[in-house]
């Protein structure tokens, strides 16, 4: 094989279920197992844990063993940083702004970190990111609404495709807030809600 074949290899490593047992602890990254029924998926990353299928047939078509999806996130940001959002929200208000909550993989922080918009309108914005320090992950990715309700527009679709993030939209910013929510792992969608306590809320995958 050549190189190419063999660097894909290492980064996308194929292992097959057993038939009994568990899967081995696996490291941060994209996994794929060949299982009972086809082609699963697991994604792995400081804060997220993702199993699911992605090629498979009701018929069971290898001698493997079975899967069971499964979607985790180990990390939820604190109230404050919904707090500081939405008040930059309402300052901006009508218009639309962005940001993002960092949590620091080394000492388990958080930040809520402004996008500084370039141009921006009630239904529209374009921002420059924000520097993110050595350990930190964009986690949340967050913008409003404005007066409209909170939903995912085709735009917000096109800019999640093919990301690993919890993607959140705050809608009616004056008036009774609303909230929008998912987990996206590359091609999957998995619908979140917040209680009130700040903590998710995952529904299952859409």
């Amino acid at each position: 094989m050549n190189e190419e074949t063999l660097a894909i290899q290492d980064m996308f490593p194929v292992s097959h279920v057993p038939i009994c047992g568990t899967l081995p602890k696996s490291t941060d990254g994209v996994h794929y197992y060949v299982a009972g029924d086809g082609l699963w998926r697991l994604v792995r990353t400081p804060w997220l844990s993702a199993l699911a299928p992605v090629a498979v047939s009701r018929k069971g078509v290898t001698p493997f063993g079975d899967l069971e999806e499964h979607v985790q996130v180990t990390v939820s940001p604190p109230k404050h940083l919904w707090i500081d959002f939405l008040a930059d929200a309402k300052k901006q208000f009508p218009l639309e702004c962005a940001g993002v909550f960092a949590w620091n993989a080394g000492d388990g922080s958080w930040r809520y970190a402004p996008r500084n918009p370039l141009r921006a309108t009630g239904s529209f914005i374009a921002y420059e990111e924000p520097a993110l320090g050595a350990d930190e992950i964009a986690v949340v990715d967050i913008h409003s609404h404005g007066r409209h309700a909170a939903f995912f527009s085709s735009t917000d679709d096109e800019d999640d495709r093919g990301a690993i993030k919890i993607s959140m939209v705050v809608g009616n910013v004056d008036d009774v807030v609303t909230l929008a929510g998912r987990i996206v792992v590359l091609d999957h969608q998995y619908p979140l809600a917040v209680d009130g306590d700040g903590q998710w809320q995952i529904g299952a995958r859409a």
